[in-house]
């Protein structure tokens, strides 16, 4: 293996992990805003249970 090859070989291998980080960083992102959005909804059902007493 020259050093050409090697040099090759790890763009290759740093391009695969940030895909890998990027993706991870989008799931972990939609996650926490998924999450947030089911907070909104259970804060407005709460709000409009003490509105309707």
């Amino acid at each position: 293996m020259t050093d050409k090859d090697l040099s090759l070989y790890l763009d290759i291998n740093e391009l695969i992990l940030t895909v890998i980080f990027a993706i991870l960083l989008i799931h972990s992102f939609s996650f926490v805003c998924s999450n947030e959005l089911i907070l909104v909804m259970l804060m407005n059902s709460l709000l409009n249970r003490n509105a309707e007493k």
